[in-house]
């Protein structure tokens, strides 16, 4: 449902049914990160960082996710924070 909606840009039902699925399946990391985008979408970097930050921890290996906290962090001026997970993103994704 959340990839409908997002698909559609209803980006506030969207973070609601993505923040349903995570309460759903909590271990499961694609909710959180599909959260953070449509909290981004919304302009909420505060709360997509920290979905972000979730998606991961629950998969270190996925490098899109440290790539957007890296964006949530410069929207909120936190340099350091930023460039570490940018970082991140890079040693996971060369061609990155």
């Amino acid at each position: 449902m959340g990839d409908a909606l997002f698909k559609l840009e209803r980006w506030e039902e969207a973070a609601i049914a993505y923040g349903k699925s995570s309460k759903l399946n909590p271990d499961f990391f694609g909710s959180y990160h599909n959260l953070g985008d449509a909290l981004f979408k919304l302009e909420k970097w505060e709360e997509a960082a920290i979905a972000y930050g979730k998606s991961s921890k629950l998969n270190p290996e996925f490098f899109w996710s440290y790539y957007n906290l890296g964006q949530c962090l410069e929207k909120l001026e936190q340099w350091e924070d930023a460039l570490c997970a940018y970082r991140k993103a890079c040693d996971l994704n060369g061609e990155f």
